[in-house]
Parts: C-alpha cells; sequence; structure tokens
C-alpha cells in the first residue's frame, strides 16, 4: 500500500530538516482541503504550493499516497483520484526539502518527482521558472483556485504577464506598446529560463533582472504572482515575522488589465484600489465588482446630433479596443468621428498637445488616475435625452470583492456507487413487491377464491366421496362411446348415457356439457344424482333400485 497521509489526522505533515517548511493537508474553507506547502512557524501560513488547487478534496476520507511502485497519488474521500505523478519508478521516500521542495526519491537518490517542477503563484530560491511552466494568480484573496494572471515566457521569448478574463485576454507587462529593447528586454536567447537566488537577486534569460529591497542573504523570501495581477517579491521579517514587499512589477495597480471588470473604473488608494462605475452605469454585482458594470441607458443607431450627445469624464482611460485612432485631430472632430460610428461607444481624447483620437468599441481597462498632469478626457455617447449625475468625477466605489468562504459538497465514486446501489435496491424491492403481490392474487384467484371449497362444496365432497372413481375412457367404452343409441335422458347442463360398467352392473352416465366453475358445479351435479333426475322410465330402463333418494346400484 505504502506511505499515506490522512486529511483526518492534522499531526499527518512533513517537517524540513530546519523546520521552515511543512507539507500536509490545509483547509481552505467548509469541507474544502487542499494538499500543500507552507512557511511552518508562522501565525499566517503562507502557502507557496498545492497538489489540488482547482480541486479541494473532502474533509474525511481523503487522504496523499505513496505508492510502492512510486506513484504518489491524491484521493478524493479514499476513492476518486484527484491528482497522481504517474510513476513507474521503485521508490523508498518522500521528503521536504529545507527550499521548500516536495521530493520523491527513488532508491538510488534519483528524483523521480518534485514540486518545484510544477509551481503555483509562488516562486522560492533557486526554484526554476523554465518556457513550459508559468505562474498563475489565486482567485481573489480569499479563494485559492487558479485565477485570470500568469507569469510565463511568450513566443517571443520574453517573459511576460498577462489577463485572460472571460472575454477577452491582453498583456499588460511590460507595457504592451513597447518594443523590446525600450523595455530593456532581448528576444535572441531561447532558453527561456529564469531563477531567484538566496540573496534576493532575480535574473531572466531575456536580461530581466531585478534585485530586493534588502538584497543580501539570510530573509526567507519568495516571488509571488498576487491576485491582483502585480508580481511581488515578499521578504520575511526575523523580529517581526511578517512579510514585507522588496519589489514589485508594477506600483500602481490600476493599470493592470482587468483590474475591475467591463465598463468600471479603478481608483488609487492608498490600501490599493477601488472599483466604480461611471455616471449612467450600474455594478452587476456590488459585492464583486470584477463583474464591472452595465450601461442604464440603451443606443439607437445610427446617432446624429439631434439624439445623441457626449458625456465628459477628466482624467479617465480606458486602454485597449480601439475602433480606429487618428492623430493631431481636434476635441469637435474627435467626437464627431464616433458619432458617425454605430460600433463607436466613447472617444478617448489626449490632452497632452498631441491631439491624438482614440475611438473605442469597448470599455474595459477602465483607470480613473485625478492627480495626473495632461491627462485623457473620455467622452461616452448617451442618448440626449438621459441626464447623469452632473458630479462626472464624484463616483461612489465599491471594494473590489468581498470574503467569500469556499464551501463545496463533494460526492467520491463510492458515494455515488452506494447511491446507484440503494436505488438499484430500491427498484429490485418494489418489483419484487409488485411481482409478489400479483402473484398472491392470482393464487387466491385461482385457489383461495375460486377454487377453495365452500361449505356447500365440502358437504357434496362428503356425499361424492362414497362413490368409485371411474376414468375417463372407463365411461366411455360403458357407453358405447357415448353412442345416441344409448341416450335416455338429457338435462340442462348434459346427457345421461345408459352403460355397463366392468362388473357387468348397469349405470346411469352423465355427461357434462359446457361447466364453467370447476369442482363446485361438478360436485353439485353429482349431488343431483336422484331419483328425482331419472324419470321412471329411465330407471326402469337401467334396471336400477331406489332406496331413499339416492341412487346405490
Amino acid at each position: 500500500m505504502g506511505i499515506s497521509l490522512a486529511v483526518e489526522r492534522p499531526n499527518d505533515t512533513l517537517v524540513s530538516n530546519d523546520g521552515s517548511f511543512a507539507a500536509g493537508f490545509h483547509n481552505v474553507g467548509d469541507n474544502a482541503y487542499i494538499f500543500a506547502v507552507w512557511f511552518a512557524g508562522l501565525n499566517d501560513s503562507v502557502i507557496v504550493w498545492t497538489a489540488n488547487r482547482d480541486y479541494p478534496v473532502n474533509g474525511r476520507r481523503s487522504h496523499l499516497t505513496l505508492q510502492t511502485d512510486g506513484n504518489l497519488v491524491l484521493s478524493d474521500a479514499g476513492v476518486s483520484t484527484v491528482g497522481s505523478t504517474n510513476s513507474t519508478n521503485s521508490t523508498v521516500s518522500m521528503s521536504l526539502s529545507d527550499t521548500g521542495n516536495l521530493i520523491v526519491q527513488s532508491i538510488d537518490g534519483l528524483i523521480v518527482w518534485q514540486s518545484f517542477d510544477h509551481p503555483t503563484d509562488t516562486l522560492l530560491p533557486n526554484q526554476p521558472l523554465t518556457r513550459n511552466l508559468k505562474l498563475v494568480s489565486w482567485q481573489n484573496q480569499f479563494d485559492i483556485s487558479s485565477g485570470s494572471y500568469s507569469l510565463f515566457f511568450d513566443n517571443d521569448n520574453m517573459l511576460k504577464l498577462l489577463y485572460k478574463g472571460p472575454d477577452v485576454t491582453s498583456i499588460y507587462w511590460p507595457d504592451p506598446w513597447l518594443v523590446s529593447w525600450d523595455a530593456g528586454r532581448s528576444t535572441y536567447n531561447n532558453s527561456c529560463n529564469a531563477v531567484l537566488d538566496e540573496s534576493g537577486g532575480f535574473l531572466s534569460s531575456d536580461l530581466f533582472h531585478f534585485f530586493a529591497s534588502d538584497r543580501g542573504l539570510g530573509p526567507k523570501r519568495r516571488l509571488t504572482l498576487d491576485y491582483d495581477g502585480s508580481l511581488r517579491l515578499y521578504s520575511l521579517d526575523v523580529t517581526s515575522r511578517r512579510w514585507s514587499v522588496t519589489w514589485q512589477a508594477i506600483v500602481e495597480t490600476c493599470k493592470i488589465h482587468g483590474a475591475c471588470g467591463p465598463n468600471a473604473l479603478c481608483n488609487e488608494i492608498p490600501q490599493g484600489r477601488m472599483c466604480s462605475c461611471p455616471p449612467g452605469f450600474v455594478a452587476i454585482d456590488p459585492s464583486d465588482m470584477l463583474k464591472g458594470c452595465n450601461q442604464t441607458f440603451t443606443v439607437p443607431c445610427p446617432a446624429t446630433r439631434n439624439n445623441w450627445k457626449f458625456l465628459k469624464l477628466t482624467q479617465v482611460d480606458f486602454y485597449g479596443y480601439d475602433l480606429n485612432f487618428t492623430a493631431r485631430t481636434s476635441r469637435r472632430q474627435c467626437k464627431h468621428a464616433c458619432l458617425r460610428s454605430c460600433d463607436c461607444k466613447a472617444a478617448m481624447y489626449r490632452e497632452d498637445g498631441t491631439g491624438n483620437c482614440y475611438r473605442k468599441t469597448m470599455l474595459l481597462n477602465g483607470r480613473h488616475s485625478p492627480n495626473s498632469k495632461g491627462g485623457t478626457t473620455m467622452f461616452i455617447k448617451i442618448p440626449r435625452d438621459f441626464n447623469p449625475p452632473k458630479e462626472e468625477n464624484k463616483i461612489a466605489g465599491c471594494p473590489t470583492v468581498v470574503e467569500r468562504q469556499l464551501s463545496r459538497d463533494y460526492s467520491s465514486k463510492r458515494n455515488q456507487n452506494q447511491t446507484s446501489l440503494r436505488y438499484l435496491l430500491w427498484f429490485v424491492s418494489a418489483f419484487g413487491g409488485v411481482e409478489f403481490t400479483c402473484i398472491a392474487i392470482g393464487w387466491w384467484f385461482f385457489n383461495g377464491g375460486r377454487d377453495k371449497p365452500n361449505a356447500y362444496a365440502l358437504h357434496n365432497l362428503s356425499e361424492a366421496s362414497l362413490f368409485r372413481r371411474f376414468t375417463y375412457n372407463e365411461l366411455k367404452k360403458a357407453t358405447g362411446k357415448f353412442d345416441e343409441g344409448n341416450v335416455i335422458g338429457r338435462g340442462g347442463t348434459g346427457v345421461v348415457y345408459k352403460g355397463v360398467l366392468s362388473d357387468k352392473r348397469k349405470a346411469a352416465i352423465k355427461r357434462l356439457e359446457g361447466v364453467q366453475q370447476g369442482e363446485e358445479e361438478f360436485l353439485a351435479e353429482v349431488s343431483m344424482l336422484d331419483v328425482g333426475f331419472l324419470r321412471p322410465r329411465e330407471a326402469q330402463a337401467l334396471g336400477v333400485r331406489v332406496r331413499g333418494a339416492r341412487i346405490v346400484g
């Protein structure tokens, strides 16, 4: 079976030799657990790697098993497999190194699997980032599942940050309008590798590099792609045991694409950023501004000066998704060009003296920068009879996200099989009950109801039991095959024949016709074989002697 770590045993953890890191099951919500590696000995566990960030397992009967064949398997509720290393080597150990690397080794010391080859959102010192690897952010600050931002080597051999939203995808770092040499990068080295060293220095094959503000050996460090899309280097203060940012790729987080969703504006605040809707727009979900805003007016087309006007927003920019670009033009010409196009939702005009005009088909990556000089003015096309608030920059903001605890129900294959078995047993029981009922009714009808003798039948049966029973062939022979010449009488239910039995005795034999009720009617017919049934002439023809009211010979 191998070595197993169970979710129900909190002490089932691996700890590095120096005590810096721990590995085990970590709770991330209601009945939601991940197998992770984190910094040990801190008040707040900082997770640096996880095996199943998008598929948390149950809090009961889930385990990580190092099998005897060297395969590392994570199971949900003891049955369904969440992940596996697919190893076929014979192994003897699984350990957690002082660098935070979870390692599975073969008997000869060969590393057959390691967590450093499968990064999530964090890069640790001496952990390489290569062409086939990438960092992916959290969904938000409370949800560890894969988010919208990633750090990776692009096809041009450059390290970049990508926003992948539900509808659009775009590069936002380095600044997408910069060519490689203006961004201080090189596209000629196709080795595509980068690493953070223990002294806080970072070097990439595309010549991008940086150093921590506390450069030098000593502090524990981690390079993390945060949920807001910014890449930050953190150092651990030994005295306070707290993390501090010692470098970050993007200081103004509102420049990060997808920060506030479609039609929304991002506002820089001391605590980070806040999202808001411009006049004429309302939040789709006030508790999660990442979903953006919806417009509250209709958009008729074509637009003319009689049915359209523009809402002016100063120091506002919506980056990207330009219908067209015109240089050295006036505000009036910029607005008029947007008015003539049904696809133009807004016109952005630069106030820096260039006279550049950008006509927008979508309002994405919105940013409000009230303290910037020059800047841009946004003209949003609205119906003439629409009257939004006049305070164009006085916009109520909402937090980007609110805390949402993961809460998930998990059905393992075993539970599914048990449920299916229960349904099968219910069906078989119900079907068996119906079948038993039908058999019982049929038995009662043919035996219990129809054929069960009543008191009258039982009396007749006792009477009939005084007679000897003859077979049909004996009676047929006695009557000469029911010859018409031997007919001595006819009744409502049959014909009476004169017969000579095998012992030479004469007998009246009645052949019943049309009898449908079975034994009861037969017994009734037997009981009626008396002198009242046989006419005197018929009795004389038989030569029988009558005693009382019954035929005796």
